[in-house]
């Protein structure tokens, strides 16, 4: 006989403190209060029953574990009483109050009914929403004064031109530290350092070089485009250093034009000795020996354009070093004729990508191919129109065929979950609904996911009526819920519908079995209800 079970409860915030700082999401209280009263078959309940929470941005719910957040607690419960701390087994998400409406859902394991499920699921108070109470809408005036914000913290580009005035600095209060340098700064060369303007460079001479005083500083050269430096030197024409401990550049280089080149290297040498365009180091555990940033929609990092030599060689010795870094298109390759490949990776990882949150570890535009190290044969080729093509698929990660359904529940009390039999919806065409008869003909087969197996291949077409969000098992091992009522089950036993909602059961009836056979039991039921493996094939 299935149990009664009364709750009554309420829901309210937690205060883990008189005083609550608005400062931060981790400072306010994560946990709710959750208290209720459990009564079954007219009795308080006495002991402790285990119990698993899962909150929802609608009143329905299914799997906890398809809702926003779930955790399960063993509940302590004494003369049916019982009070727990929502969020103390698992944190609640920061952004869960997010949501317009946020509703509970509570399922209960019963010691011999197995799971059950409350109904309705319980909205939440604004009590709850206080949580997020960790920013304010508006400062009043004079509240943030100087201390309160960090140096350079507001930068130029917050401020409005000429929003600041001379009647709103007080005298004395800008120190040369606080002035940026720069073409457009507006400061004259008589008013820094006190030294006057012939004491700093005035001229170029090619003959002896720089004429003018100043021996430290920093020195900007403006010359006449081209600008041309020549000469021998084995240690290079131009040697640029920057002794600096921290951040700076030993060459800044910049083009603005529409086709404009920042760096341009060309090694003429012909011969066989191996030289180069371009050749960079960084000794620093961080060093950077090339660092590449470009901003256009349309704009590449890095471009290299050849014939018949490589475009771009990275070389590492160490498994655990990165050849190529990047954001968005780490490495973009694109191969122009037959024979070529876009990119080409070899030896211990050839291509190895870790994407962000929403992003992909690699995308690929046109057919892939993956071939085999031994035999230099095709194991593997996704085309273009959707297909992928192999001679053997291996799936690991479940152990039935199945596909998506709408599945409609009995009066919105019972609603679809995995392990539930289902049948033909008559009333909704290619839809299914929660099996509720004995010897039904028109059953359909088990909802996949209970027990912990999943499905090992979900099929279905988006937008068209072969679509659905609950896996329909049709051939393979499913666990579903079974019930005695036809008698306790061992293994090869035939099942059929129950009158149970959503169970199956022994048949003991072959005459009216006919048609209604939803597959053979693999575990057996001794009593009452519980999951049983079953391997699916319809009669």
């Amino acid at each position: 006989m299935k149990p009664k079970i009364m709750i009554t409860c309420c829901i309210g915030l937690l205060l883990l403190s008189s005083i609550v700082s608005v400062s931060s999401y981790a400072d306010v209280p994560q946990l709710i209060n959750y208290q209720g009263k459990l009564i079954e078959d007219g009795a308080p309940v006495a002991g402790s029953r285990t119990m698993t929470f899962s909150i929802w941005d609608n009143n329905i719910g299914v799997d906890p574990e398809s809702g926003l957040w779930h955790e399960t607690q063993n509940v302590a419960v004494t003369d049916g009483i019982y009070s727990v701390e929502i969020g103390f087994a698992s944190a609640l998400p920061a952004n869960l109050y997010n949501y317009d409406d946020l509703f509970l859902q509570v399922d209960i394991q019963h010691p011999t009914a197995g799971w059950q499920r409350l109904s309705p699921l319980m909205p939440f108070d604004s009590t709850v929403f206080a949580i997020k109470a960790a920013r304010a809408d508006s400062v009043a005036g004079g509240a943030v004064t100087s201390v309160m914000i960090a140096n350079r913290a507001v930068s130029t580009e917050k401020v409005a031109d000429n929003a600041v005035t001379t009647a709103k600095i007080a005298d004395g209060t800008v120190k040369a530290i606080d002035i940026e340098d720069g073409s457009g700064s507006g400061l004259d060369a008589d008013k820094l350092d006190g030294l006057e303007a012939s004491a700093f460079i005035t001229g170029v001479n090619a003959g002896t070089g720089l004429t003018g005083g100043g021996s430290s500083g920093d020195v900007t050269l403006g010359v006449q485009i081209p600008f041309n430096l020549t000469g021998v030197s084995s240690g290079g024409v131009i040697t640029a250093i920057n002794n600096s401990l921290s951040t700076g550049y030993g060459g800044y280089f910049e083009a603005k034009g529409s086709e404009g080149r920042a760096v341009y290297g060309y090694s003429s040498n012909t011969g066989d000795v191996e030289n180069y365009g371009g050749y960079f180091k960084a000794y620093g555990k961080k060093g950077i020996g090339v660092y590449v940033y470009a901003t256009g929609s349309e704009g590449i990092g890095v471009y290299d354009k050849s014939k018949s030599a490589a475009g771009v060689i990275v070389e590492n010795t160490d498994f655990d070093t990165i050849g190529i870094l990047g954001a968005g298109f780490g490495v973009y390759g694109k191969h122009m004729s037959s024979g070529s490949e876009g990119f080409l990776g070899y030896d211990k990882v050839g291509v190895f990508g870790v994407s962000g949150p929403g992003g992909y570890a690699g995308a690929f535009k046109g057919k892939v191919k993956i071939i085999s190290t031994t035999t230099g044969q095709i194991v593997l080729e996704l085309r273009d129109d959707g297909r992928a093509v192999c001679k053997v698929l291996e799936i690991t990660g479940g152990s039935d065929l199945s596909e998506g359904f709408e599945i409609r529940g009995i009066k919105e009390k019972l609603l679809p979950s995995p392990g539930m039999v289902v049948n033909i919806d008559p009333d909704n065409p290619g839809d299914l609904m929660v099996s509720n008869k004995a010897y039904d003909r028109r059953v359909a087969g088990i909802i996949s996911g209970a027990g912990g197996v999943k499905p090992g291949m979900l099929m279905g077409q988006k937008d068209s009526m072969a679509d659905g969000t609950n896996p329909l098992d049709l051939t393979g091992r499913v666990y579903c819920w079974v019930d005695t009522s036809g008698g306790s089950i061992e293994p090869g036993d035939l099942l059929t519908t129950s009158s149970t909602p959503g169970h199956a059961m022994k048949v003991w009836d072959y005459n009216r079995a006919q048609g209604a056979i939803l597959g053979k039991a693999m575990t057996s039921l001794k009593d009452h209800r519980g999951l049983v493996l079953v391997l699916v094939y319809l009669q």
